[in-house]
Parts: C-alpha cells; structure tokens; sequence
C-alpha cells in the first residue's frame, strides 16, 4: 500500500520530470569516467548508477573477485566521506532524489579519485 502511494504521489507532483535535471547533471559528471582506463561500463538508470570496474577498458577484461577492486573504491571513498556499495566489481551509487546538486557532483568528484586510487 505505502509503495502505491508513493507512485501516485510521484505523478501528482510530476516528480520523474522535475529531476531530470538532477539526472543529467550526474550523468555528465559521471562521463569522464567513460574514458578511463578501468571502467567498462557506466550504467544508470534515473538516480541509479552502476560502474563497472575492469581490467582493461578496451576488452572488458575483469578483476578477479578476489582483487576486491569495488570494495577498494569503497574504502576509497568512505576515507573522504561518501559511503557507496560495491557490488563485486561495480561500484553501485543510488543518491536520494532529494539530493542538491552540488553535493551530486561531489559525489561524482569522489567517485573519481577514489576509483584512480583504487586501481592504480
């Protein structure tokens, strides 16, 4: 009952539009990391965010589960105060809808560094 309220509060409020914005502004944050050695992938979904860390960008080459490399950008972030989820290797974001931008792009600015000290 309270996740079908929720929905139609969501479209009386016209919430999913008004946050586009706030999804495009993670998105393009997020789009340097598309360049980057060892991400293969950057999925997302409205707020949701999956990155995949690898090996090598150009095959797709994994980490073996045992290198932690997703627990590492953990870790990484966690020291300068984001706490994310790492899901083997893909380091999982799912910011509040309510989130200002400016702390999104500190986040993605997190993310960043946290993945080169990770993987280097």
């Amino acid at each position: 009952a309270a996740a079908l309220a929720n929905m139609e509060i969501f479209e009386k409020e016209k919430t999913l539009t008004k946050i586009q914005a706030k999804i495009r502004l993670l998105s393009q944050a997020l789009e340097s990391l598309k360049e980057h050695d060892h991400v293969g992938e950057i999925r997302q979904c409205g707020m949701m965010v999956g990155i995949e860390l690898v090996k090598d960008r150009k095959t797709k080459q994994p980490y073996a589960l045992v290198e932690k490399k997703g627990m590492q950008v953990a870790l990484s972030a966690k020291k300068r105060g984001m706490l994310i989820r790492p899901l083997g290797n893909v380091v999982v974001l799912m910011p509040p809808i309510s989130t200002p931008n400016r702390i999104l792009t500190r986040m993605a600015r997190i993310i960043h560094h946290s993945i080169r000290e990770a993987v280097t």
